[in-house]
């Protein structure tokens, strides 16, 4: 005996199989979603990242190059022995130096002469709590820690950036080589505490997160909106195509198809 066309599914079944299609769509999209905006952030954080040291680099390059002005005439063609600059002098470049720095946010402002033994201090500023304590940096004090980055600017003759450890702590160093009207060579050099440095890389990487933190749940929004809809016409479609089979491929009147 022909049992007779099998039962339609009920309303419960298919919302059962809607739900479990929903889900398997909203986890492939946000998958998708998270990998997208994964590479998207990264890509934003480090082009943020080369945008400020880039921004920093010509920062450090323009207080280089304005230093020699801010010294007294012939004051670099003198600073090329022990004896070249009187200490009256020095003191008055340090104190003008180090007004100069505290207003414009640098750790250090100062030259250094090359000689065989070494570098030594030419021109310096002083932290407030070096001119506190009295331990700014003396004329011709020698460059005891200097690191591999300023024997480099000096051999290359070209400006080298660098992360310097010394004795004076760390720091985001410019050595930059340049020589005086007269012919005189000598390295200008300009610091920025690491810890500002790191400051501004923090502070962009916290944007790059917080962007992608809403770009997810936006996305996420729309993907579960998206799901939802696809899932209703896919099941939709298949109660249909059940339903034909069923009635030899004619559509019913009451198909919500038709």
């Amino acid at each position: 005996m022909n049992p007779g066309p099998t039962p339609s599914p009920q309303p419960a079944a298919l919302q059962i199989v809607q739900r479990g299609l929903r889900f398997k769509i909203l986890l492939g999209l946000t998958i998708f979603n998270i990998a997208v905006i994964a590479i998207l952030s990264v890509n934003q954080y480090f082009a943020q990242r080369e945008r400020i040291m880039a921004e920093l680099r010509d920062k450090l390059s323009d207080y280089t190059y304005a230093l020699n002005k801010m010294l007294p005439d012939g004051y670099l063609d003198r600073a090329v022995t022990p004896e070249g600059v009187t200490p009256k002098e020095y003191s008055g470049v340090v104190d003008k130096l180090s007004r100069y720095c505290n207003e414009a946010g640098l750790r250090y402002l100062y030259t250094y002469a090359n000689r065989e033994n070494g570098f030594f201090c030419t021109s310096s500023n002083g932290t407030p709590e070096e001119l506190k304590t009295n331990t700014v940096t003396p004329y011709w004090a020698p460059y005891a820690s200097a690191p591999p980055a300023i024997k480099q600017a000096w051999e290359t003759n070209q400006p080298v950036y660098a992360d310097v450890t010394d004795t004076w702590g760390r720091s985001y160093t410019l050595f930059a080589p340049m020589k005086t009207n007269q012919g005189t060579r000598y390295i200008a050099g300009a610091d920025l505490a690491i810890s500002y440095v790191d400051d501004l890389l923090d502070q962009s990487l916290n944007r790059s997160i917080i962007l992608g933190v809403i770009a997810f749940f936006f996305f996420f929004v729309i993907s579960y909106l998206a799901s939802t809809r696809f899932s209703r016409q896919i099941v939709q479609l298949a109660a249909y195509t059940r339903e034909l089979a069923q009635a030899n491929f004619r559509p019913e009147a009451t198909s919500p198809l038709r």
